[in-house]
């Protein structure tokens, strides 16, 4: 499949909210307001960790190999890192 200028800011969009519900799983495991440590705890469980990693995992390989049948387009290292820094965002703003 030749990427397009279209299928690549499509993939750039997909790869930007798959991170933003990545980093908004991480942010939704604290749920008082008065608990702002998003990450006490965080090595401490070994299958949210697994999902994590697995959900990054599957999205890096979906954007890097999907192609024709999900209508993605490889991106470079720095679409990658742009995408996941847009994605961080979800932890600042998730917090009252």
């Amino acid at each position: 499949m030749v990427a397009t200028e279209k299928t690549e800011h499509y993939t750039l969009i997909f790869n930007t909210f798959v991170f933003m519900q990545i980093f908004n799983e991480i942010n939704a495991r604290k749920l008082r307001n008065d608990e702002y440590n998003v990450f006490a705890g965080f090595l401490n469980n070994f299958l949210f960790l697994g999902i994590v990693i697995t959900t990054t995992i599957v999205q890096v390989a979906l954007v890097q190999y999907g192609g024709q049948p999900i209508r993605t387009s490889p991106l470079s290292l720095n679409q990658h890192l742009l995408c996941i820094g847009i994605g961080l965002f979800s932890l600042v703003q998730g917090k009252p």
